[in-house]
């Protein structure tokens, strides 16, 4: 660019008679060959300026099965469990064989919201010891599924478990949503410890918790198998900056489909992730993912 401005220069040196029309050509002609120095700036290699506080599109915007079958990719959270851990990429023992457990388990990665989320897989719960003795419990409890929350995964051991389903403690923007194994008491005046199970979506209420929704109840004696299927459909985004949709799970027991279903508001970006709670009934619990269809939530920078 130099070298042709350059010539144009001595030219204007050497020539003695340039009229008027010449002037204005030249001037017109510097300011584009000008331009020839500079780069062009097109979406496919733009910048992004980072400020702390901020978000920025990290260009890959979906979850995909693999991401929810690296065990790396996730943090347990565990209050009075034991032997909690990955028995296969995509099966979790919760470590939940014993009283007043409470088994999370988060992933890493956010959840946005703003779009539709699948989740599919397989819950597990096992009561084998008719006594409830050296062994897991008589009567199958609590409850396994899986967890919404807008906490951090230090957060969640202050959950309540029991009856609370894990989710007490933990604030209005906690779910469970899966398996109450203690769902309904079926003895005499609810005197003993036989219960029906049922399908809930629970939100976390103080100290305790509060049922959305809960499918019909159910038996599934000393062992349930169930598989799942949790879907989060035509989500919304409101003014406020938060996001309204429909949350489904339905729970497959003996070929028999058990569903509840509820209008949830939450945050634009949310943890998923799985969680196992016990209290006076307790059972060995295990949950398996075979399919996730979710976008990533914003990525924070941080300073």
């Amino acid at each position: 660019m130099k070298t042709t401005m350059g010539k144009i220069k001595n030219l204007l040196k050497k020539s003695t008679n340039i009229g008027p029309s010449a002037l204005i050509l030249v001037s017109t002609l510097l300011p584009i060959l000008a331009l020839h120095g500079e780069t062009t700036v097109s979406a496919a290699n733009a910048t992004t300026t980072l400020r702390p506080g901020g978000t920025v599109d990290t260009g890959n915007h979906t979850w995909k099965l693999g991401d929810f079958q690296t065990p790396g990719n996730f943090t347990p959270v565990g209050k009075n469990t034991s032997g909690a851990s990955w028995t296969s990429i995509s099966t979790y023992d919760f470590g939940t064989d014993q009283r007043d457990a409470g088994s999370w388990l988060p992933f890493n990665g956010a959840m946005d919201m703003t779009q539709s989320i699948t989740v599919a897989g397989s819950t597990y719960a096992y009561s084998w010891n008719i006594l409830g003795i050296g062994g897991s419990g008589k009567t199958l409890g609590d409850a396994n599924g899986i967890l919404l929350t807008n906490l951090s995964s230090s957060q969640l051991s202050n959950g309540s478990t029991g009856g609370n389903l894990g989710g007490g403690n933990l604030g209005s923007g906690t779910y469970f949503i899966g398996n109450n194994y203690s769902y309904k008491n079926t003895t005499f005046l609810g005197l003993g410890s036989e219960y029906n199970i049922a399908t809930v979506i629970a939100q976390g209420d103080g100290g305790t918790k509060k049922v959305l929704n809960a499918s019909t109840d159910y038996t599934a004696k000393s062992n349930s198998s169930n598989s799942f299927f949790m879907t989060w459909t035509n989500p919304v985004l409101n003014s406020d900056g938060t996001v309204t949709g429909t949350m489904t799970y339905r729970s497959r027991n003996a070929g028999t489909d058990y569903i509840a279903s509820t209008q949830l508001t939450v945050q634009k970006s949310m943890s998923i992730g799985f969680m196992a709670a016990t209290g006076g009934n307790y059972s060995k619990m295990s949950v398996t993912v075979d399919l996730i269809t979710a976008s990533k939530g914003v990525q924070l920078v941080v300073s």
